[in-house]
């Protein structure tokens, strides 16, 4: 109960407590308490300070075994295993891997199974996190997720496994995470009861630049130089970009999720939409007509995004459909 460190504490930290029985003050620590005047006397009201026989003993502090029953980690951890023969089995080779179930203890620490908590690895190497969330979803059918970031580091051409065919850290890391999932994945679907089936999904992405076109104000300086910049943005995405890098761009800059799922919906004329978020939201980034109008009439998302140029510059069709979603409370965005 005493003040935490050397410092001296103010005075209100200074006043002393007195016995229950002799009502004699009892002695203060040296540098003060712990705690200020009122806290100590919300401790004493709930009962959590006990006395001695006298008044000549310190007061102490009680803690209840119901809020104590959880070890905090403690400052130094101790683990002297390795994995190479767990690494050997997946036929891949890394030095100085980070231990699974050393992992999978902090990874335990700070997390826990009834929450949708991410783990996110900046430094992904040779997959530990991964795979030590994986391990600890199984333990106790949590839920929670990872993310792992890893740079396209060029592995030593002399190494075993650049002479398997990887050229960078970041393929033996996509590789490693794969083999665990589809490990993990094998084995429950061997399960007799489907209650205890575990599906983990697994998704990769690549750094790229915007799939958009990126307006140049700085090199404007003439009527013909802001001609020039129109033109080009008569279609705001790049003519090299698919519709499906189309949609995760605007999905992670519109803050969903990248563990989203996209539903593809096909019109009667073959041309897709994009559906998420239980049918909220509808993306048209291929085509645009009356029969993916109505379709996306027919599934009512609360929004609609359109590229800008699916109306090929025709004001009155994009206001007609504007308003034809509105009247169906449709919320109605191009871009």
């Amino acid at each position: 109960m005493a003040w935490p460190n050397k410092k001296r504490a103010p005075e209100d930290y200074f006043i002393p407590l007195f016995h229950p029985t002799t009502q004699k003050a009892c002695p203060v620590p040296q540098r003060g308490w712990r705690f200020p005047t009122a806290t100590m006397k919300e401790l004493l009201d709930k009962g959590e300070i006990i006395f001695g026989d006298d008044e000549s003993v310190q007061p102490q502090r009680k803690y209840l075994l119901k809020n104590n029953l959880s070890e905090n980690i403690p400052s130094i951890l101790f683990y002297g295993g390795s994995d190479d023969d767990l690494l050997r089995k997946l036929e891949l080779e890394f030095e100085n891997p980070k231990p699974v179930e050393f992992t999978k203890g902090l990874v335990n620490a700070f997390t826990s199974a009834n929450s949708n908590d991410i783990v996110l690895d900046f430094f992904a190497g040779s997959g530990t996190t991964a795979h030590a969330v994986i391990e600890a979803n199984n333990d106790d059918r949590g839920n929670r997720k990872f993310v792992c970031i890893q740079l396209p580091e060029p592995l030593d051409e002399k190494s075993e496994m650049f002479k398997r065919g990887f050229r960078s850290i970041a393929e033996l890391t996509k590789n490693r995470i794969k083999s665990i999932v589809d490990k993990c994945n094998s084995e429950s679907e061997s399960k007799l009861n489907f209650e205890n089936k575990l599906s983990i999904g697994l998704r990769c992405f690549n750094l790229s630049e915007s799939n958009f076109k990126i307006w140049r104000g700085d090199i404007i300086e003439n009527e013909s130089d802001l001609v020039a910049q129109m033109n080009i943005f008569t279609k705001v995405q790049k003519e090299s970009s698919k519709s499906e890098n189309i949609l995760w761009e605007l999905m992670i800059k519109g803050g969903l999720s990248l563990s989203e799922k996209p539903l593809k919906v096909l019109s009667e004329n073959g041309d897709i939409l994009y559906v998420l978020q239980n049918g909220q939201i509808a993306y048209c980034l291929d085509a645009f007509n009356e029969t993916v109008q109505l379709e996306i009439l027919k599934l009512k998302p609360k929004i609609s995004i359109f590229l800008d140029d699916l109306f090929n510059r025709d004001d009155c069709s994009k206001t007609n459909t504007q308003l034809k979603f509105q009247d169906n409370q449709i919320e109605f965005k191009t871009i």
